[in-house]
């Protein structure tokens, strides 16, 4: 079922999204968010509402009044699991984008109206502070309102216009229960089947508990995505590059790891700059880059906090924005946690990952096939950050997630089936989502494949880096759940495994296994920005909390599942250099360059696949052996400059 949602501003347009998502399972795609990215990447004026309704109606005028309903549209179409997903359009203005949901896409449109008075949008308005310049007037308020609804072509904006095809029109005077009543009854009436019967709609407010966490998190990421800008040797010329370890050592960074990230950002977000100061003079450098940032000396930090408040301060409407989008988008994540669907275990290890090569890249691929035909980097090396694949009816995948897909997901899961680790841990897996019954690629599936991503991109952390949990740690905690009678049989393994790492913290597993805990912890907190916390329920289905790391069932499970891929009878790498040489060659090939292109990659078969007679450069095999974990780090693991791209 499709639905297009119109009316005024502050009218509640969200709110019922909110509802039809949260108690009906429906996937939300907002016109106005696809709206705001063009116009900050084409438009030069200030982010105002006005602005971008002028450039909105500019942009429906050349491409056609349907233009952002066919774009919210085709956004929802790459993301359906199945046909029979419930889609709603947030935001439709006009009647040229009335028709097109209509007639073309056979939707309908709902309305939502606030008969209490402009006053009442108006607050809400400042409760929300959705605009991302400065704040509106009274007055100007109500200019946006005229201005919203006194369009005279199809192509222009006019809600009141657009509500008159309405099927139904909502009202939200402000009692929330009110309205969840009436599109209870609306949805009885049309046979919608309600998922989440126990779902309470909430008003995003900066009081809220969840909106403060989220926000600390995003304020975070925004920091750390400066720093890592500016500690890199981004930007700089060859010769720059060259001479910055002498002329700015500083800025002679390849990576900032997100586990430093964690060390460094709250010093530098501390507010009083002697004790951010402070703070940050007494981290301790572990590696050659972590000292390379502390060369840092105190006129040049408190430059880099200053710009860096200044910096957050003028990003602080775009982060309300952000944080905004974020809480939507979790509340999509916690409607679907539990509920069964496509993509489990079963499916995937029938059905296999299915890529090719998208038509608008089969240029870009020929010309790079032919300059690097004899070079020992790999395509894949080259591409791996490039949205070029579509896997599995999925468009616009970055090459080097075709491998997370194939080996972290499917392979990793098939291979804890098989080795009976979903069954041990059932309990787990049942609390938050059996995965042998729902997707595994959803937020709840990185908890097995963080674990071979971890691994692989440890292979790459530079010698001397300190985790930010150590072994002893690990140890140290599931010792004392042994003592206080807290771990059962199934943990005995993991807890006989830990303590003998324990014993050798300097061992090639216990290395890798901190600094892979350490990563999930330090991944968990981005999931918890971007999707949310992975919700427990227990055996009456009634939510208890969110996933705690650190808890006896997932601590002992992620130690044994750590221990597989570090098992070499489990052939991890082996089978991890079968899927990098498969999707080379397909890459290589002249074949992935014309319409119609597949590659297949089954995990229950890498094994049979005859690699006797591989069509590639014999030292770019060599390359990706050595370098069995490239694909798991954005940054380029060798000079690519000149490869003629």
């Amino acid at each position: 079922m499709l639905f297009g949602i119109s009316g005024s501003i502050c009218a509640g347009k969200d709110v019922l999204a909110a509802i039809l998502v949260g108690k009906y399972g429906f996937k939300s795609y907002s016109l106005v968010e696809i709206l705001r990215e063009e116009h900050e990447i084409r438009n030069k004026n200030i982010d105002t509402r006005q602005n971008r309704r002028e450039f909105a109606n500019e942009r429906r005028q050349y491409h056609g009044a349907h233009y952002y309903v066919a774009e919210a549209y085709g956004w929802a179409r790459k993301e359906m699991e199945s046909a029979e997903d419930n889609i709603v359009l947030v935001g439709l203005y006009c009647q040229g984008e009335v028709d097109y949901l209509i007639d073309r896409l056979q939707g309908r449109l709902l309305g939502i109206v606030c008969n209490e008075g402009i006053e009442t949008r108006y607050e809400r308005y400042k409760a929300r502070r959705e605009s991302s310049s400065s704040p509106l007037s009274f007055e100007d308020f109500k200019d946006v309102d005229k201005n919203e609804n006194n369009g005279v072509g199809r192509d222009d904006t006019n809600v009141t216009q657009a509500l008159e095809f309405a099927m139904h029109v909502f009202n939200n005077d402000g009692d929330l229960q009110n309205l969840v009543a009436e599109v209870d009854e609306f949805a009885k009436n049309l046979g919608l089947e309600v998922l989440n019967p126990e779902y309470v709609p909430q008003l995003i407010m900066h009081s809220d508990n969840g909106y403060r966490n989220n926000r600390e998190l995003q304020v975070h990421y925004e920091a750390f995505e400066f720093l890592k800008e500016h500690f890199s040797m981004k930007g700089l010329s060859k010769e720059e590059l060259v001479l910055a370890p002498l002329l700015n050592p500083a800025r002679c960074v390849r990576e900032i790891t997100n586990q430093f990230g964690m060390r460094i950002v709250p010093a530098f977000l501390s507010e009083n700059v002697g004790d951010a100061w402070g703070i940050f003079r007494e981290i301790i450098p572990s590696t050659t880059d972590e000292e390379m940032i502390f060369l840092t000396n105190r006129r040049e930090f408190e430059e880099i906090h200053m710009r860096l408040h200044q910096f957050l301060d003028e990003r602080r409407d775009d982060i309300e924005y952000e944080v905004k989008k974020n809480i939507e988008r979790i509340k999509e994540f916690d409607v679907t946690q539990w509920r069964s669907g496509k993509r489990s275990v079963k499916e995937m290890r029938e059905r296999g990952i299915e890529i090719r090569i998208l038509p608008e890249h089969f240029e870009m691929l020929k010309r790079l096939q032919e300059s690097m035909k004899s070079s020992q980097i790999p395509l894949l090396e080259v591409l791996k950050r490039d949205r070029i694949a579509e896997v599995n009816l999925i468009p616009n995948t970055k090459v080097g997630t075709i491998i997370h897909d194939a080996i972290d997901h499917v392979w990793f899961y098939a291979l804890l089936a098989d080795k009976g680790i979903l069954k041990k841990y059932n309990k787990l897996f049942s609390s938050i989502g059996n995965p042998e019954k729902k997707d595994i690629f959803k937020r709840e599936g990185e908890i097995v494949a963080s674990i071979g991503y971890g691994v692989r991109y440890w292979a790459y952390v530079e010698a001397g880096f300190k985790p930010h949990v150590s072994i002893g740690q690990i140890a140290e905690r599931v010792e004392s759940y042994f003592d206080n009678g807290q771990l059962e049989d199934r943990h005995l393994d993991a807890y006989r495994h830990i303590r003998r790492l324990a014993k050798s913290p300097t061992m090639r597993e216990a290395q890798s296994l901190a600094f892979v805990f350490s990563n999930y912890l330090v991944e968990l907190n981005e999931q918890r920005r971007k999707h949310g916390p992975i919700k427990v329920q227990n055996e009456e289905l009634e939510i208890t909390g969110e996933l705690d790391p650190w808890g006896p069932d997932f601590l002992c499970y992620f130690i044994e599942v750590h221990a597989l891929l570090h098992d070499s009878k489990n052939k991890h790498r082996d089978n991890l250099l079968r899927a990098h040489i498969m999707l080379e060659q397909h890459l290589c090939s002249p074949s992935a360059a014309v319409e119609g292109n597949v590659l297949r990659i089954d995990a229950d078969d890498l094994e049979k696949v005859d690699f006797r007679h591989v069509e590639l450069p014999a030292d770019r095999v060599l390359w990706m052996s050595r370098n069995y974990g490239f694909t798991a780090i954005k940054e380029d693991t060798t000079d690519s400059i000149g490869l003629g791209r």
